[in-house]
């Protein structure tokens, strides 16, 4: 297993207008038209994993009871909670 960040390229070039104010010039929005950047997603690899099996599943239910947390929190409503588990783990509620 992987744990990455996923980011937008970061651009090669951008461009603002510039504005004359009060015998000074002030930087405005950036004219996103002429952003200079490649397309799609960076995606880095921070870590790579390897659990046994036992590991695996106590990893997992840690991480359903931090979504059961969230859900009691308000966080995330529980039927996207059911939704997300059924998807996930084929009908298993947390």
């Amino acid at each position: 297993m992987a744990v990455y960040n996923q980011r937008a390229p970061i651009p090669k070039a951008v461009q603002h207008s510039v504005r004359y104010v009060d015998a000074g010039f002030q930087i405005g929005d950036e004219q996103m038209d002429r952003r200079e950047a490649r397309e799609g997603l960076i995606r880095e690899i921070e870590a790579q994993r390897i659990m046994d099996p036992h590991t695996t599943v106590n990893v997992t239910m840690w991480l359903l009871a931090k979504l059961s947390e969230l859900s009691s929190l308000g966080v995330i409503e529980k039927d996207e909670l059911r939704r997300l588990v059924n998807e996930v783990l084929g009908g298993e509620q947390p």
